[in-house]
Formats: structure tokens, C-alpha cells, sequence
């Protein structure tokens, strides 16, 4: 339009109308708004009768919202290890709020979830809700580092709905022991389990913590209640670690007269490491090679205690202890000690270890060296364990051994 001057503006247009439905959207000059828009500071010519057209824009409706699922796991959060009745958990997944049950049935579920977990999921259906149960088993084999593994639940649901929160997740923890850092759990209810699985090949290789203290069944004269964990040979030897701690395992009974290596743990190799354990009551017998906590040690106990428990061997043989039967080159005994009741076999100590092939230690065979080896406390301190020289046993002059008072020779007895 070409304005003729002089020229002047309106100054200020009118309220502006309403419509139902519609949103007011400006004024235009054409009426389908092809033309100019006209607002206060449009040129117009003087005295000239314009008609302006008014413009709308429809308002847009929002759709219904749509139904929401309200999705619900339960339990939150659950702990998966190796051993025998750990290696699977349930959870169960409430999706309610459906219209019906046609829409609850055609829902389904698809889980997400890491290298190591099998799955398995069913389902049932009501009027307007679906529960799914989700089986989750650990195969005992794939490291989890950071001992936690996610499910993510994806709901395939019909048109029209919506999920009430964010996508719903399950959370598995995974202590599946191959490091000190995700150690396996022993407690009360499981340590049968742990006893039968730390003396697997996998097994033997793991980690594990005590979570709490431990009482083993009473069992009957001339049985057990233990399997001393690792033998022998290089590949049965107990490897991994084992840390009490602070707590007890009580009443551990372990009768084998006719094998070697015998106690809590048979023989831990190189490497292996058992700590801050107390064994209080019970007893272990065996051949040879025998000590309440460790039989064989090749590795580091420390931080552990036995106290008012028998150890027994049938050999007449050198190698007994109260915590530990033999220690071989380059192992570690600290800070361990015993009160404890002790079949005699010579030679026995304190620190429960007979010390072999390149360690040291002084000749057991002088009165010294049972005196010395069977206190407790700081250096020079009077405490006796067992060896009481005053009123129970003298030296043999003959055996190069203690004996009760009162009875010559070499013979076996029980210091009770």
C-alpha cells in the first residue's frame, strides 16, 4: 500500500475481542491476514476509512492425560554370592493401574542386565494389575568389581499408557569373593555352605569376612561338625583370605585320627591369608600336622586367638599346635596366642606354631624353650598358659620334654 503524505498514526487501537476457542492473534488489512498487520504505529493517510480484520489462532486443547502404571519392586535391592542357597534371589515387579485386564495381559516385560546373571520371568494377571516374578541366579564364575549390578525393567505396554515415575530398576549386590574388597559374607546361617564351598576348587581361591559370631552344632563323641578347608597339594591349599573380624566361630569339632592336616583350615598356601578370627571350645583331632586354626600354614595368620579348646594328633609326631600345626619358610604368625587345652605331642607353643623348613626358632628340646614360648603378654611376664612347671609338670631329663609330676617315661596325656 502506498501511503500518501502527509501521514499519521492511529495512536492506539482498540481492546482487543474475544472468541470462543481462539486465541486474539492481531490486527490485518486482509481478511484472510494476507495482507498488512496493523498495529498502533501503521502509517495511515489522513482522513482515510480503513477496514482491518481481526485475526485468531485456535487454542490448542491438551490431550486427556494419559493413564499412569504405577510400577513397584520388591525386594529394592538383594545380595547374590557363590554359596549353595545365595546364588538366586526373587523379585517381584506390581504394575497396577491398568483399564482391564486385556491391557494388564497384553503387557509384557523385558529386563536388561549384565554378563554373569541368568533370568527367568513369569507373570500373572488381574482386572488392572500385573505382577511379574523375576529369578535372577548368579553363575558363581563373572567378577562384578564394583559388586553391584543393575536390572533395568522395560515395560512393552499397549497405546494410552504412561509410567507413573521414571523407568523402574532392580538392584542386585554381587560379593562374589575374588577380591578382599567384595568378600563373601559367613555368618550363622551360611556356614555350612561357605564350609562346603571354600573347599571347592573355586572356592579355595576366594575371599571371605565374618559378619558375625559363629556357634557350630554340638555333635556326638567321635564326630564332626567342620571339614578342614584345604589339603595337601599345591592345587587343594587354601589361597584366598579369610578376616573374622574380631568375631568367634565356637565349638568347632573336627574328629579325624586317621588324616593329616587337620584344623579350621587345612593348609592356606602361599599368598593366603587367615586374620582377626578367635576360636573358643570345641576340638580337633587328627593324625598329624594339626592345629585348632590352621594345620599347615604357608601363608599369614595373624590377629587370632584359640581359647579353651583341645587339640589332638594320634602320630607321635612333632608337628601340633594350638593355633597353627607347622609354618613353613617365609610365613607370617602375629600377634596370635592360646589359652587352651592341648594333648601333649611335642612341641607345642603359644603362638600354637612348630616352625620348619628354613624358619627359626629356639631348640624345643631344653626346659628354656617351654617356658619361654608358653607365656603371654610382654617379654618376661610370668603368665603361663599351660606349662606350669611349679605344680604340674617338671622337666624330663630323659625325653627332653615336659612330663606330669609324678610320672616318668614318655606318655600320652591331656592337660585339662
Amino acid at each position: 500500500m502506498d501511503i500518501q503524505l502527509p501521514a499519521t498514526t492511529v495512536g492506539s487501537l482498540p481492546k482487543p475481542p474475544t472468541r470462543e476457542g481462539h486465541e486474539f492473534a492481531g490486527w490485518n488489512m486482509a481478511r484472510d491476514g494476507s495482507g498488512i498487520p496493523f498495529h498502533e504505529k501503521t502509517l495511515i493517510e489522513a482522513d482515510i476509512v480503513l477496514v482491518v480484520y481481526a485475526q485468531w489462532k485456535k487454542e490448542e486443547v491438551p490431550p486427556p492425560p494419559l493413564p499412569r502404571l504405577n510400577v513397584e519392586v520388591v525386594p529394592s535391592k538383594e545380595t547374590l554370592t557363590p554359596l549353595a542357597g545365595e546364588r538366586s534371589s526373587t523379585f517381584r515387579v506390581r504394575v497396577s493401574g491398568f483399564k482391564n485386564k486385556a491391557d494388564a495381559d497384553s503387557t509384557w516385560l523385558g529386563v536388561t542386565h549384565p554378563t554373569g546373571l541368568l533370568l527367568g520371568v513369569g507373570d500373572t494377571a488381574t482386572e488392572d494389575t500385573k505382577i511379574f516374578t523375576i529369578t535372577v541366579e548368579y553363575n558363581g564364575t563373572t567378577a562384578f568389581p564394583s559388586g553391584l549390578a543393575t536390572l533395568r525393567l522395560n515395560l512393552n505396554m499397549p497405546k494410552g499408557y504412561e509410567y507413573a515415575d521414571a523407568t523402574p530398576t532392580a538392584q542386585v549386590a554381587i560379593r562374589d569373593g575374588l577380591t578382599k574388597d567384595n568378600s563373601i559374607p559367613v555368618n550363622q546361617d551360611n556356614r555350612k555352605a561357605f564350609n562346603d564351598y571354600a573347599n571347592t576348587p573355586e572356592g579355595l581361591k576366594r575371599h571371605y569376612q565374618l559378619t558375625e559370631d559363629i556357634e557350630l552344632p554340638a555333635v556326638s563323641f567321635g564326630a564332626s561338625n567342620w571339614t578342614a578347608i584345604g589339603k595337601g597339594a599345591a592345587a587343594e591349599r587354601f589361597t584366598g583370605s579369610f578376616d573374622g573380624n574380631g568375631f568367634k566361630i565356637f565349638g568347632l569339632t573336627l574328629h579325624a585320627p586317621d588324616n593329616d592336616l587337620q584344623g579350621l583350615f587345612g593348609v592356606i598356601g602361599e599368598g593366603a591369608e587367615v586374620s582377626n578370627l578367635g576360636l573358643e571350645g570345641g576340638s580337633v583331632r587328627g593324625r598329624e600336622t594339626v592345629g585348632s586354626l590352621v594345620g599347615r600354614n604357608l601363608g599369614i595368620v595373624r590377629n587370632c586367638v584359640a581359647l579353651n579348646s583341645s587339640v589332638t594328633i594320634t602320630e607321635n609326631s612333632t608337628f601340633l599346635g594350638r593355633v597353627v600345626g607347622v609354618a613353613g619358610a617365609n610365613t607370617t604368625l602375629q600377634n596370635n596366642h592360646a589359652r587352651a587345652m592341648t594333648n601333649y605331642v611335642p612341641p607345642a607353643s603359644s603362638v600354637g606354631a612348630n616352625l620348619k623348613d628354613g624358619a627359626t626358632t629356639s631348640a624345643h628340646n631344653t626346659e628354656n624353650f617351654w617356658r619361654q614360648t608358653l607365656r603371654i603378654g610382654t617379654a618376661g611376664s610370668q603368665d603361663y598358659l599351660v606349662w606350669n612347671f611349679n605344680n604340674v609338670w617338671q622337666w624330663s631329663s630323659a625325653s627332653q620334654l615336659p612330663i606330669l609330676r609324678g610320672v616318668g617315661g614318655t606318655q600320652n596325656h591331656t592337660v585339662q
